[in-house]
């Protein structure tokens, strides 16, 4: 063909299929860009805690992501990476929320597990044994050696009486037994006949022994002039003051005992379902902040209620139904060790704690 030929030359055969198929490509790329874009955010939308759902969207969003790296002449072409990243970052959320969620209802179902394991209350206090001192004898105080609250050992003196007219009563019948013993003595060597001297004789036995059991009650009456500590405790509600009068069985003062403690518990009646004696029990004093071992050693024979001054009348009036608390033993184990300074004191409150199963 010439130069001048003025026929438009015909396009060579495939030409507009080469420039029409990469913009059929690149169309296609951005489509698959925009719907794993949308499918991600949707998916991650939609998941509502459905895990599931969730890694599907972070998924799609994590494709459209990598396919926009990987056709970086799309970016300017479609908004896909900014809907992308939200599916992803909300389907993170939704994912890392579901896991917290999941972990905190296991660990509290771990410790709800675990409490069924003890039981315990709020309603329980040291136990321990007072003893009232008294007089044995009536007599005048001359002395009083301790003070409120003061430590007292075994075997302390802490009240003396007069002990004058205990005296005389005890020389008194010293000097009886002696002249009932010389006249015994005399019966025995006398020459008198041997019935009336055998009568005479068992009379005069009769009364020695009579006059020694005198003798020794007036020396016990001595010794009660002297009033001691029977155990070592703590002295409360002294009520003794030097030159009173007292009387036998009179109230002096009260011997809180330090030894030998022990806890009651309130627990309530629903709570003893598996409990039984022998059961290891922690201690927790509200006093001293510390932690005491022990066991449960009795469960007691009736409720609190039966065991009050005014009994339920049930069957009278609307019946309300109240749980009601039974007092259980608890006794320490090593109390000597855990507590040897005797911080502890009857009436304390403390919290135990009762391993049941």
């Amino acid at each position: 063909m010439s130069e001048n030929d003025p026929t438009p030359a015909k396009p060579e055969p495939g030409a507009d299929s080469e420039n029409a198929q990469p913009q059929s490509s690149s169309r296609d790329i951005i489509n698959d860009i925009e719907s794993a874009a949308n499918k991600g955010l949707w998916f991650s939308i939609i998941s509502v805690f459905c895990i599931p759902l969730a890694l599907l969207g972070i998924y799609f969003s994590n494709r459209a992501i990598r396919l926009l790296d990987q056709y970086p002449e799309c970016e300017g072409k479609t908004s896909a990476r900014r809907k992308a990243r939200a599916g992803r970052l909300i389907g993170w959320i939704f994912v890392w929320i579901v896991i917290v969620l999941f972990a905190l209802t296991l660990v509290a179902s771990i410790f709800w597990w675990r409490s069924t394991f003890i039981e315990g209350t709020d309603d329980a206090r040291v136990d321990g044994r007072m003893i009232q001192i008294s007089p044995r004898i009536a007599g005048r105080v001359i002395k009083v050696n301790v003070e409120e609250n003061q430590a007292v050992n075994q075997g302390d003196v802490i009240v003396e009486l007069d002990p004058r007219d205990f005296q005389v009563a005890v020389e008194n019948d010293e000097a009886a037994l002696a002249r009932a013993q010389a006249e015994l003595e005399h019966l025995k060597t006398g020459p008198q006949h041997v019935t009336v001297l055998s009568s005479r004789s068992k009379q005069a036995e009769a009364q020695v022994e009579q006059v020694q059991t005198q003798l020794e009650q007036a020396k016990l009456n001595l010794g009660y002039t002297h009033i001691v500590a029977p155990a070592a405790g703590v002295i409360t509600n002294k009520s003794v003051e030097i030159n009173q009068d007292v009387w036998v069985g009179q109230n002096l003062m009260t011997l809180v005992l330090i030894d030998g403690l022990w806890v009651t518990a309130n627990f309530k009646e629903t709570q003893l379902r598996h409990m039984a004696a022998g059961q290891p029990v922690e201690i927790i004093v509200d006093a001293t902040g510390k932690t005491y071992h022990g066991r449960v050693t009795q469960i007691g024979g009736a409720t609190g209620s039966v065991l009050s001054l005014f009994l339920p009348e049930n069957a009278t009036g609307n019946h309300v139904k109240v749980v009601q608390r039974v007092p259980v033993r608890i006794d320490f184990t090593d109390l000597k060790s855990e507590d040897p300074n005797h911080a502890l004191r009857p009436g304390l409150s403390v919290e135990p704690k009762v391993r049941v199963k």
